[in-house]
């Protein structure tokens, strides 16, 4: 595990819940949930009883879903990120989707740092900045572009500083 906040997706990515963890690091990474701070930087022994309520009620569903295999359960990773099922689906567990929309956005900005970094490279430095965006807003969408299709093709190769966006 690369940290707390790898930890803290990985337990709560419905698809994964932290399957196979080690309980022991598994504990850790939940005592870290329930000690997450409000906005104002406090935390109390209620909000920390209301993260560990909200954290079982989530467990329970999602592990519920998953072995299901409910529809919506299915759309996680195809047509709806992570990300957009905590803000859609995680209105009953509200201290919990707070968090889990502060981690999930992170790991869509990184990626996002990530894509930029490729786009505009040595290679592709004289690119101006709103064709930079254009790129990585395409590169980023790509897959819900194309109806929730995966490509792992390297279209990066193939654009020129000269190719219109």
């Amino acid at each position: 595990m690369y940290g707390d906040a790898h930890g803290v997706a990985y337990l709560l990515d419905p698809r994964y819940l932290g399957e196979g963890m080690d309980r022991k690091l598994r504990k850790e990474i939940e005592d870290f949930i329930f000690e997450f701070p409000a906005k104002d930087g406090t935390t109390d022994q209620d909000r920390k009883e209301k993260l560990a309520e909200e954290y079982t009620a989530f467990r329970v569903e999602a592990l519920a879903e998953k072995q299901q295999q409910a529809f919506r359960f299915k759309l996680i990773g195809k047509s709806k990120t992570v990300l957009q099922w905590w803000q859609a689906d995680g209105t009953d567990w509200p201290l919990l989707q707070n968090l889990a929309l502060r981690v999930f956005s992170l790991a869509a900005s990184a990626r996002n740092f990530s894509t930029f970094g490729f786009i505009h490279s040595k290679l592709r430095n004289s690119l101006d900045q709103e064709k930079v965006r254009k790129l990585v807003y395409i590169k980023t969408n790509m897959a819900q572009m194309m109806n929730g299709t995966q490509t792992d093709d390297d279209w990066g190769s193939d654009i020129s500083e000269n190719d219109e966006v």
